[in-house]
């Protein structure tokens, strides 16, 4: 509420300096703008991210196929080409969870690519026990030393985003939560791209 409040104050003193012409005033008001906005989203996504873990639903059917092609027919590609390959089952599982870990981390490669186009690769692997979702594009890559930070909350390597920085650390715990694991492989002094790997357990403990 005091984020919502700050938002419309800052709004009607924006559309006064507007008729009063004061160029320096505006930025500064357009700032503080951008900043408490960038705050309440922080401040959702610590919310949903406190949540995670507490959520135990209901296992349902799910084409995980299905799933896949509506999460990338829901995100903005922009000139970024999605495609999906390997083998992808029905099976009984947490839709949700799933539909959240996949979806942000298509959105990750996608939002942190740094050419106007580029090719994300969305891959799965049905083993006996276990579903191996891969992310794999061909962006910049991740420095090995950075691998640990990116799944804290609130770590972003591009602090000129809009980015929370909370999207993979909600990925982690959700996985860790159904005793699944997730991996990175990057290293952009070898070569560029990045890989997140998921295991996704068929057995989802209680």
């Amino acid at each position: 509420a005091p984020l919502r409040h700050l938002r419309y104050m800052t709004e009607s003193a924006f559309d006064q300096a507007s008729l009063d012409q004061t160029p320096i005033l505006r930025d500064v008001l357009r700032a503080i703008e951008d900043q408490s906005q960038r705050m309440s989203n922080m401040l959702t996504a610590l919310f949903e991210y406190s949540s995670l873990g507490r959520k135990y639903e209901a296992l349902e059917v799910v084409d995980t196929a299905a799933l896949a092609k509506n999460i990338i027919a829901s995100l903005p590609t922009f000139k970024h080409h999605v495609r999906i390959s390997g083998q992808w089952p029905t099976l009984s599982t947490l839709r949700a969870p799933l539909d959240l870990v996949l979806r942000n981390l298509i959105a990750n490669a996608l939002q942190h690519h740094d050419q106007p186009s580029g090719l994300i690769t969305l891959n799965c692997i049905d083993e006996p026990h276990t579903l191996i979702f891969e992310v794999l594009d061909d962006g910049p890559g991740i420095d090995p030393k950075h691998h640990s930070a990116i799944f804290l909350p609130f770590r972003t390597l591009d602090t000129a985003s809009a980015s929370t920085g909370m999207g993979l650390a909600s990925v982690k715990k959700t996985i860790e939560a159904i005793g699944g694991k997730i991996e990175l492989f990057s290293n952009p002094t070898v070569g560029r791209g990045t890989t997140l790997r998921l295991l996704w357990p068929k057995a989802i403990r209680p």
